[in-house]
């Protein structure tokens, strides 16, 4: 399916002569926000390589950054640390082991050497659909995701009784597709070879 195409879908489930073109829109792309934030599947799935070079100070957060798999560099897996400790590391260059998050970006502790290549992986946005025929994994994959949570959120603004039969759908079905995922029956990931890292400076 396509952006257009399930929102025709809602629309019939949801049988209303009332709802304006706007309020469809609302709903489908509300539940497609909220599949988000659930969803942990490969297709959702960013790699970034990169290297350090001159300058560098902090690692810029993507726009489309939903949850942190991994960060890297050389190779080692960096890990998680309090802003206090990272801030006394990064004051110091040398083999970088740890991070923190500070606001839209990654502070590394020791500072990375000129060179160190680095790996970030995370989770990220689906492509943004505009256009009815726009589509991506979310609706080409798993269009009754968006219906349910459409449904379900529309169903609840209207006191429809059909909200908690939606809504449950709607839960089985991310359920069900993570699980997939975990069990490497979704192989869609997208790699992203060429990435400037923006410094802070």
């Amino acid at each position: 399916m396509n952006y257009g195409e399930v929102k025709t879908d809602f629309q019939k489930k949801l049988n209303r002569r009332d709802i304006t073109p706007s309020q469809v829109e609302g709903f489908v792309k509300g539940a497609i926000q909220r599949a988000q934030r659930l969803l942990r599947v490969p297709a959702s799935e960013t790699v970034v390589e990169g290297t350090i070079e001159e300058g560098f100070e902090t690692i810029t957060i993507p726009p489309d950054f939903l949850k942190l798999i991994s960060l890297s560099i050389n190779g080692i897996e960096l890990t998680r640390r309090d802003l206090t400790t990272v801030k006394r590391l990064a004051a110091t260059t040398g083999t970088a082991r740890h991070f923190c998050r500070v606001g839209a970006s990654f502070l590394i502790g020791p500072m990375p050497q000129i060179d160190d290549t680095l790996l970030l992986v995370y989770h990220s946005d689906f492509a943004a659909l505009q256009a009815d025929t726009d589509a991506n994994f979310l609706t080409e994959a798993a269009p009754d995701i968006i219906t349910d949570g459409a449904m379900s959120a529309a169903c609840r603004h209207y006191n429809d009784p059909r909200a908690a039969a939606y809504e449950e759908s709607f839960v089985k079905s991310i359920v069900d597709l993570n699980n997939m995922a975990q069990e490497d029956e979704l192989t869609n990931a997208q790699v992203s070879s060429a990435y400037s890292f923006a410094f802070d400076e």
